[in-house]
């Protein structure tokens, strides 16, 4: 999952914004933490292309509509702090890990033999 560098529920108002902690990284912007996880994606999906049988369910997708990045969708937060995902996105990522799931359990069922 993308990562912020700062904890937004902590640095979102105006009395923080002088707070060496809520300080952002240079590119902690949507599409920098897009561009920032491209490298990890590609060894993450290297690696598993190597495996058969094993698939790959990748968050970003949800998270990162457009290939950006956001701290909040429909003015909600995703991110309990700079590494934790709130219950609203758990709540995105559900449908997407659900229908992952459903999907590898039909191929396998595909392919069981009796």
């Amino acid at each position: 999952k993308p990562l912020v560098s700062i904890d937004p529920s902590r640095c979102g108002n105006w009395f923080t914004a002088h707070n060496p902690a809520c300080r952002r990284e240079p590119g902690d912007t949507p599409q920098g933490r897009w561009e920032r996880m491209a490298l990890a994606r590609l060894g993450i999906a290297s690696v598993v292309a190597g495996l058969p049988g094993v698939s790959l369910w990748e968050p970003a997708a949800t998270m990162c509509p457009h290939q950006a990045c956001p701290e909040s969708i429909d003015g909600k937060p995703i991110y309990f702090d700079s590494d934790h995902i709130t219950a609203y996105g758990n709540d995105l990522l559900k449908p997407s890990l659900e229908a992952a799931l459903q999907a590898k359990t039909q191929a396998a069922g595909r392919t069981a033999r009796p």
